[in-house]
């Protein structure tokens, strides 16, 4: 018997239906477990085990109803629509992991079953709680490529009253895309950055391009260390957030063999491949993943401003430089026991930023659940 939040309930008959009494003299009321059976049952076939699951989300309200899932009933998310979740019931609340598969943004608007007096967002980079909202309207999110959020449902007091540990945050307004879209460009820093290697003076950076295409630098493998410095007066100074936005990355094909071994990220990401970022000498932050973007504003002053970007590329760069290895005198020794793996076909990976970064204003919400 599957119960519904609203208190209905559905009968799902398992296996077969029932037809006989019970005991040794069942003939006498057969007639009648068939008559009930029909009654109860309406002409609804037995399934299988096998079924039951696609039955119970059939017979209940979504665990989970998106804007983009054509089918609401499919259980943990659709693969078509990239979003999908798992849910968890714990005693005293709801704890939803939503996550967008996709190497697209995915905006959606998301109606949890489970009703609670509040639900929050929580950043998986950070811990910190992102926003939140009382009651249970939808919520209305974009997430970007391969972002997840967790959602946790409970019975906290509703926003700013006594006893309530986040009610500086704001709202998740219902119906509201709360989604961190940077809006003015205040300054592109083209003209001002500088990079430099371990060992090596900081150079004036002309164009963004991979570490691979400079001099010398085809077979790096290590940390650089990008550079600008900015003047923000009064009037640049908007009273919205302030966020270094790195670009989106560029969505690609996934061009391997049906089957291929390993996960494959189909995005070509604007930092290659981890950064850290710091503004006026303090750690704001480290991207590694999308969005590429950060907040900056409780970093930033009037007047002059400085940030560092340290990026760190892999060491597959290094390992293309390095020359073939003999293997005859091991081989010798101990006998062939293996077979390199195609190292002579290792090529350098593009490396460091690859566009210029921008200083963006956003739409003003202290607490958006786009942003970790």
């Amino acid at each position: 018997m599957a119960c519904s939040s609203s208190g209905s309930f559905a009968i799902i008959p398992l296996g077969s239906l029932p037809s006989l009494a019970p005991g040794l003299n069942h003939q006498a009321d057969d007639a009648a477990i068939a008559a009930l059976t029909k009654q109860i049952f309406q002409g609804t076939a037995a399934i299988s085990p096998a079924d039951l699951p696609a039955a119970l989300h059939r017979a209940l309200s979504p665990d989970l109803a998106s804007t983009s899932l054509p089918d609401p009933a499919a259980a943990g998310g659709d693969a078509n629509s990239g979003l999908g979740f798992i849910h968890r019931k714990l005693p005293s609340s709801d704890v939803y992991f939503v996550v967008n598969s996709s190497n697209m943004p995915l905006a959606t608007s998301l109606t949890f079953r489970a009703k609670h007096n509040r639900a929050w967002a929580l950043s998986l980079d950070t811990g910190r709680p992102l926003g939140r909202q009382s009651g249970n309207a939808p919520i209305s999110i974009t997430l970007s490529p391969y972002q997840s959020i967790v959602f946790i449902l409970d019975e906290r007091p509703p926003n700013g009253t006594s006893g309530d540990p986040d009610a500086g945050l704001a709202g998740i307004g219902a119906g509201e895309v709360c989604t961190q879209q940077p809006g003015k460009t205040l300054d592109r820093f083209d003209g001002g950055w500088t990079l430099a290697f371990p060992g090596s003076n900081p150079q004036p950076l002309t164009s963004f391009t991979s570490w691979a295409s400079l001099p010398g630098r085809k077979f790096y493998s290590g940390e650089a260390v990008y550079s600008a410095t900015f003047r923000l007066n009064d009037a640049s100074i908007p009273a919205n957030r302030l966020f270094l936005n790195f670009g989106a990355g560029t969505p690609i094909q996934d061009n391997r063999r049906p089957g291929s071994a390993g996960i494959h990220a189909l995005i070509d990401p604007p930092i290659r491949d981890a950064a850290i970022i710091f503004v006026n000498g303090k750690r704001v932050g480290s991207l590694w993943h999308p969005p590429y973007q950060v907040e900056v504003s409780p970093y930033l002053r009037r007047g002059d401003n400085s940030i560092e970007v340290h990026v760190y590329n892999t060491a597959v760069n290094s390992l293309a430089g390095q020359p073939a290895r003999d293997y005859t005198t091991l081989n010798a020794k101990y006998g062939k026991r293996f077979d390199t793996q195609d190292m002579n076909l290792i090529e350098p990976l593009p490396s460091g930023l690859l566009f210029a970064p921008t200083l963006s204003q956003g739409n003003g919400r202290p607490a958006c659940i786009e942003i970790p």
